[in-house]
């Protein structure tokens, strides 16, 4: 059974704008560097959708047709959720970016990643019923198997006789973006952050990086970087970052 898209359906926008002589600012959207948190980039070109079908009067007929969730309750949070965060990026490139609210920051990156998440597993609805499958079937004794697919309405096919019993199995959903409730209330986002920064100062990861290549200069040394390694460094604006 096909999974109703719940997130805007990015491929889908670009081939409906493109049907109403939209190919050219179709094209900028799907183009476009995002120079900016990586979390953020599907979500940026889907403010970016939103925008553009609303200025051309196109959205109620795109939801219409290709985004029925866009309708409800939900839709419309995520709607508001898309052109927030595409405006925030707006301020970045302009250098008008105020100082982020932690909790909205923190907010905003568990909306992304939950959007991209449910995208991704939509469209795979089969490969999930059979990884979850063989997951059940593997499971040791009084075993916990933690489900962090996106079913929306699919109705998956599970062996719960076999070893599903016998075997004291426990299936539970994941919290996508979220602390265990036992772990919770140890440290706040902005400690555990802090936590995990000041654990890789350890100079002891720094075995793990390769020289640094300037971001310039990637085409020349894409060749040597895909024979493979550990972890490369690129330079960027004078600014170091993994990739």
């Amino acid at each position: 059974m096909a999974i109703e898209a719940t997130v805007l359906p990015l491929k889908t926008a670009y081939a409906f704008g493109s049907e109403h002589d939209l190919q050219a600012e179709v094209d900028e959207i799907r183009g476009m560097e995002i120079g900016w948190n990586l979390s953020y980039t599907s979500s940026v070109r889907r403010g970016y959708v939103v925008e553009l079908f609303e200025k051309r009067g196109l959205l109620e007929e795109f939801k219409a047709k290709h985004w029925a969730y866009g309708n409800t309750p939900g839709g419309v949070k995520e709607r508001d959720r898309y052109l927030r965060i595409k405006k925030r990026y707006d301020d970045f490139l302009e250098g008008q970016a105020p100082p982020p609210d932690e909790a909205e920051e923190e907010a905003d990156q568990q909306f992304a990643a939950e959007a991209d998440l449910r995208d991704f597993l939509a469209k795979t609805p089969t490969c999930i019923e059979a990884g979850l499958r063989l997951a059940l079937s593997l499971a040791a004794f009084e075993a916990r198997i933690v489900e962090a697919s996106w079913f929306a309405d699919c109705a998956p096919s599970l062996p719960l006789g076999e070893g599903f019993h016998p075997r004291r199995l426990r299936l539970i959903s994941s919290q996508v973006g979220s602390i265990a409730p036992a772990m919770r209330g140890r440290r706040t986002h902005r400690e555990r952050l802090a936590l995990a920064l000041d654990l890789l100062a350890d100079s002891a990861f720094d075995a793990l990086l390769e020289p640094p290549t300037a971001f310039a200069d990637l085409p020349e040394a894409m060749p040597r970087l895909l024979r493979g390694g550990l972890c490369h460094v690129v330079t960027y604006r004078s600014e170091a970052c993994s990739a």
